[in-house]
């Protein structure tokens, strides 16, 4: 039993590899088998983020694109599901923010209140929304990611979803969450962001 087990160990690694290598060089059969193969691991990222089925199909579409055309650049074709999770999991942060455009939760909707009234309050608003965006694509990817999820939407994902989502523990999220906000409140700052929008 254990020199099968060893055997069926041995063999699925070169296995991934052997269909990259094919790929690459234009073997259509090796990518249908790489997406008989990865798939349903795909779809399973997808269900971490609450997408509906088209959006997650979407995503899955762009991910098997984004290989295929970054295909040469994979250095270590035995990862190839490594890279694909990662790969699906940015796709699916895009497609959730996308999804739930500019709307904001929590501390981020504190970020942007203004007090004046009709017109003006809602140009005031957009242009606070947009720089509030704008600051959150430069804090460092996990931090971003992190944020768009707690905050982007009218259903902000829990902290256990968001770990899921984001392959962290639990118990990191906050932290994570605590520094991003942190450091959000300094590029806020820099950008001219009254100082009581910030408390």
């Amino acid at each position: 039993m254990t020199t099968s087990a060893s055997f069926c160990e041995d063999t699925a690694q070169p296995g991934t590899a052997d269909l990259v290598t094919r790929a690459r060089g234009g073997d259509a059969d090796a990518w249908t088998a790489m997406v008989r193969r990865f798939d349903s691991m795909l779809f399973s990222v997808a269900g971490g983020f609450r997408l509906n089925a088209a959006d997650a199909a979407d995503a899955v579409q762009r991910t098997w694109q984004l290989l295929f055309e970054n295909i040469h650049k994979i250095r270590q074709d035995e990862r190839l599901a490594g890279w694909l999770s990662s790969t699906m999991r940015r796709e699916c942060i895009r497609t959730y923010h996308r999804r739930t455009g500019e709307l904001l939760t929590g501390e981020l909707a504190d970020f942007t209140f203004v007090e004046v009234d009709g017109a003006d309050a809602e140009i005031l608003l957009a242009d606070r929304a947009r720089v509030l965006w704008e600051s959150v694509d430069r804090l460092p990817e996990r931090q971003r990611d992190l944020v768009r999820l707690c905050f982007g939407g009218p259903t902000p994902l829990s902290y256990h979803e968001v770990g899921a989502a984001l392959d962290l523990a639990v118990g990191s999220v906050g932290p994570i969450r605590k520094r991003a906000l942190h450091r959000l409140r300094e590029i806020l700052r820099e950008s001219g962001f009254e100082e009581h929008h910030l408390a």
